[in-house]
């Protein structure tokens, strides 16, 4: 498993948060084989079968299961080649089909209320520059903890990040963005900092932890009395549904997520989609109603 885990990392290029989920699903397998005192090269179909109606009766999402199979499957392929099985039992094991839901979405009013939080202190400055960078950029939080200083470009307003499969991207600064950067960067400086690099560090100086990020999140919901799901996933699907309804090319806004497929963007124009369906039953048919 650990070697399957590290050619994933090295060979093929998965984010660290990737390769993570894929330990997560592997443990579940390992977990699996050890109740039934059975080894990894031993598995047929019968049993590949059985590991998944376990994920079923644990009431799991289908994309969740979906994955979990992808990851089975890789990982008996990548057993195939090292001559550590013959078959792959997962090979004709089928995903479940799901609904995709539409993600949840900040209203524009709601995410200049987060984006003009009051602040007095260090950590204060950073909660908001946090939501800041989120919202202005559309980066994933693995991209904003990983932000270094060397890829800030203050005079082009953007930054560098690295993205899914170690690709490089530039994501761009609003001018208000950029003013609470500036005012960072000169609070930062007194900060004796334990990570040079990174662009973004706590009072300690060292760089920003997901739990830190999440539980920054989980205070300023309770704080702005938010009372829809609120967290920094939640920011970049705003940042994407926002540029669409504001009549960016969705190609542009591929680019700037870092989506390798359309595909995956395309869920924003469904979600805009939604919106206009329900201002419409909201206004045209009371209309018609009273027709």
């Amino acid at each position: 498993m650990e070697g399957y885990l590290a050619y994933l990392g090295s060979m093929l290029g998965y984010s660290e948060n990737t390769v993570s989920s894929y330990r997560f699903d592997l443990e579940k397998l390992a977990a699996f084989l050890s109740k039934r005192s059975m080894r990894i090269a031993e598995m047929q179909s019968e049993d590949a079968r059985a590991f998944v109606s376990e994920l079923l009766s644990e009431d799991l999402a289908s994309s969740s299961i979906n994955r979990m199979l992808s990851a089975m499957r890789g990982f008996f392929h990548y057993l195939c080649m090292e001559g550590e099985a013959s078959d792959n039992p997962f090979k004709r094991i089928k995903g479940t089909s799901h609904y995709r839901r539409l993600p949840s979405v900040l209203s524009e009013a709601e995410v200049e209320n987060i984006l003009s939080i009051p602040y007095n202190d260090y950590t204060g400055l950073l909660c908001a520059v946090i939501f800041n960078v989120l919202y202005s950029t559309g980066c994933r939080l693995s991209e904003l903890i990983g932000m270094n200083v060397k890829d800030l470009d203050m005079e082009g307003s953007r930054i560098l990040v690295l993205g899914k499969g170690s690709k490089q991207r530039y994501v761009f600064l609003t001018p208000k963005c950029k003013r609470i950067l500036s005012e960072y960067l000169e609070w930062k400086s007194a900060i004796k900092l334990q990570d040079q690099q990174a662009l973004l560090v706590n009072k300690s100086g060292k760089r920003l932890s997901t739990s830190f990020v999440h539980s920054i999140f989980d205070r300023y919901k309770i704080e702005l009395s938010i009372n829809k799901k609120f967290t920094p996933h939640v920011f970049r699907h705003s940042f994407a549904t926002h540029m669409l309804e504001h009549d960016s090319s969705i190609r542009v806004v591929q680019e700037m997520l870092g989506h390798s497929s359309i595909s995956t963007t395309q869920i924003y124009t469904h979600l805009t989609n939604e919106r206009l369906r329900k201002v419409y039953e909201e206004s045209f048919p009371h209309e018609r109603k009273k027709e």
